[in-house]
């Protein structure tokens, strides 16, 4: 049988990004100056994505939280990007170990 590498790291990578991004939306966690580009593009794309669906919706003016939905949105794509990610890079450590193997 073969192993399915792309779908494992897949899901690891995608449940690992979706926690985080949702523990540093929720907590509003301070990050250090030398590292506070990476939260920006941690949490840029996947908050893009969701306002460019429409599907989420940030009430900042009013009250400053992330209404349900919002946070539902954003860890779906946040998974679902994340998931892509490491099932292209599980595929490719596939290919390589399989090659390994038939020579």
């Amino acid at each position: 049988m073969q192993k399915r590498y792309w779908l494992r790291s897949g899901i690891m990578l995608g449940a690992i990004f979706s926690v985080l991004g949702y523990f540093l939306v929720v907590s509003n966690v301070s990050v250090p100056n030398h590292l506070s580009y990476l939260k920006d593009w941690f949490l840029g794309i996947p908050f893009f994505l969701s306002m460019l669906t429409g599907l989420g919706h940030i009430d900042i003016m009013n009250t400053g939280k992330i209404d349900f939905l919002a946070q539902i949105s954003f860890l779906s794509i946040t998974f679902l990007l994340y998931f892509i990610i490491g099932a292209f890079l599980g595929w490719l450590y596939g290919k390589i170990k399989n090659r390994n193997k038939s020579i």
